[in-house]
């Protein structure tokens, strides 16, 4: 699911795989105004893996962070 709103400006983004799209989305939606941006991903970051009990288990991934950090420097967003 995919939502831009210009009076909050908010996204809900299904992945790291959509991040760049979602940037570009709400700089064209924006103007290229430097807005501040949420974009909810927290389920996203998350992935099930198989313990070795086979058990499945629900853990956050710093790998899909950085893929998402990456894409925003390359984007050129910086921290405030």
């Amino acid at each position: 699911m995919r939502l831009i709103s210009l009076t909050k400006t908010y996204v809900l983004c299904t992945g790291p795989e959509c991040i760049t799209e979602i940037l570009s989305a709400v700089a064209a939606a924006t103007g290229g105004q430097s807005l501040p941006v949420w974009i909810d991903m927290e389920s996203s970051l998350r992935a099930t893996l198989l313990a070795a009990d086979e058990t499945k288990r629900d853990v956050f991934t710093v790998e899909r962070c950085f893929r998402c950090i990456l894409a925003g420097l390359q984007f050129g967003l910086r921290s405030t």
